[in-house]
């Protein structure tokens, strides 16, 4: 009777639900995971929190509010990316690189990077996740506060305001690249 019961059925629903933040996180006073949890109560939203220590729990929005704030300081226009783009398409060629896959996947990475800020609102929470797991480490949550530190090679793009250089760091790091191409075509 008791799996019969609608309130189960929707708990079900929900624990199959992809979190954002899902493992990503971590608790900046006693260093245990922080959770995501669906809170009908408020208002349907998504806070996270420890289970171990009286850091406060904050609604996700917060978080990624915060994280907004760094990704929309990297906007490339679309004529931006297609010439980025091409000048990768270019050094391919001339290098005589033929991995079609690895190549697509670098020009799909400039693509969400150019746009990442649009790329975060627009994506499904499966894509949010994978994103954030190879952009950020040591994401720990204290007061309401997410630090992290950016994981390389992303940290050499993001940290670079002049999106011009991009095309020589990306090739300068290259094999860094090609490791996150498996978790990028998961996308």
């Amino acid at each position: 009777m008791l799996r019969s019961n609608h309130k189960e059925g929707k708990q079900q629903q929900l624990s199959k639900y992809v979190y954002i933040f899902r493992s990503l996180i971590t608790c900046g006073y006693c260093g245990h995971k922080v959770f995501s949890d669906y809170s009908a109560k408020r208002n349907k939203y998504i806070y996270l929190r420890c289970y171990h220590c009286k850091n406060p729990s904050v609604n996700e929005n917060i978080i990624l509010q915060q994280l907004e704030e760094v990704f929309s300081k990297i906007i490339l226009s679309n004529q931006e990316i297609k010439h980025l783009q091409d000048a990768l398409n270019k050094h391919f060629e001339e290098k005589r690189i033929r991995n079609t896959e690895l190549k697509e996947a670098i020009l799909k990475i400039v693509e969400i990077l150019g746009n990442l800020s649009l790329f975060m609102q627009q994506s499904d929470n499966k894509a949010k996740n994978i994103l954030l797991s190879l952009l950020l480490s040591n994401c720990t949550l204290k007061d309401k506060k997410l630090t992290y530190t950016l994981n390389k090679p992303f940290n050499y793009l993001l940290t670079t305001p002049n999106h011009k250089e991009w095309k020589d760091i990306i090739i300068k790091h290259l094999k860094e690249f090609k490791k996150m191409v498996l978790m990028i075509e998961k996308m």
